[in-house]
């Protein structure tokens, strides 16, 4: 047998492996833009879609301080403190 024959066949036969994650790729994202766009995720789409947008944030806490969300570090920062490694007199 032809060797380009040998080493093709040897490539068609683990071929069914790309065509099974093909599948479960195609229904992978046939279930996730169903899931998107179905009707009762509307008001929710709709809603996310605004959030670029929304004011009612202004970055002052309620009593009039400045404060910035980290949501790294699962706390509250003021943003007028120095940063790390810089002393007060800067």
């Amino acid at each position: 047998m032809n060797p380009i024959f040998a080493e093709a066949r040897t490539t068609v036969d683990g071929m069914w492996i790309m065509g099974a994650m093909t599948v479960a790729f195609l229904v992978f994202f046939i279930g996730w833009t169903l899931w998107a766009y179905w009707p009762s995720r509307r008001a929710a789409m709709e809603e996310a879609a605004m959030l670029p947008f929304d004011d009612e944030y202004d970055g002052h806490d309620s009593d009039g301080g400045s404060t910035v969300e980290n949501p790294s570090h699962g706390g509250v920062v003021d943003p007028t403190a120095p940063l790390a490694g810089q002393g007060a007199d800067r």
